[in-house]
């Protein structure tokens, strides 16, 4: 499988996984109520594949509460995606290969955004949702993409309980896709206002449109 639709076919079920898991449930989001005392955390991400192909990516991740999310992808010692997540904006940037997707979180949530929040997504991504039953989250189940969420092995980030594992599974096509999300909660440096710098690629970088990224979330071949 080429680079290029490996890392496509990882974003795409993480992004997946965050977003229409949100908005699969607009009516029982609220935020956490034990959400603690924490403004930021910096640790080790790693974004791995593990069905129809084996493919990871390990990296840094600096979450700001309430702001954003901003991940930083390597793939042999090279910075190969980055990933940037606001309260109102969402972009990705494939360095390698010199694609980015950039779009209005109004446009990317559609009607649910009137439900959500930057906050939502990060309570996914960590494994704090309300939403988790028995530390699963599970949508979609008879639609045509059917997505689980699992969050796994809590530890201490700081003060904080967060998710070290997060896997997401869904079924796209008649074709099984298993990705996870392994943070490093221990190695995490919590509370040190970070300043967050997320550069706009210039020239040289296609843009890829909303519907450009459905079609080859829903289009993937091996």
């Amino acid at each position: 499988m080429k680079i290029k639709t490996t890392i496509y076919m990882m974003i795409a079920a993480m992004i997946c996984g965050i977003f229409v898991g949100c908005s699969g449930h607009k009516a029982a989001l609220s935020l956490a109520p034990e959400g603690g005392t924490w403004h930021d955390m910096t640790l080790p991400v790693k974004l791995s594949l593990k069905s129809p192909t084996s493919f990871s990516m390990g990296g840094r991740a600096t979450i700001v509460r309430d702001s954003v999310v901003y991940m930083s992808f390597r793939v042999l010692g090279f910075e190969a995606a980055v990933l940037n997540v606001t309260a109102d904006s969402v972009f990705f940037v494939d360095k390698y290969h010199k694609y980015f997707f950039a779009e209005s979180m109004d446009a990317v949530l559609g009607h649910y955004r009137k439900d959500m929040g930057i906050g939502h997504i990060q309570e996914l991504l960590m494994g704090r949702s309300p939403l988790a039953v028995d530390n699963v989250v599970s949508f979609g189940a008879t639609s045509t993409l059917p997505v689980r969420v699992t969050y796994s092995n809590y530890e201490n980030a700081g003060s904080e309980r967060m998710a070290r594992s997060v896997g997401i599974d869904a079924t796209m096509k008649k074709t099984d896709v298993r990705a996870a999300i392994e943070w490093s909660p221990s190695s995490a440096r919590c509370n040190t206002f970070p300043q967050v710098r997320f550069r706009r690629p210039g020239k040289g970088y296609r843009n890829i449109t909303i519907a450009e990224a459905q079609h080859i979330f829903k289009n993937i071949t091996l």
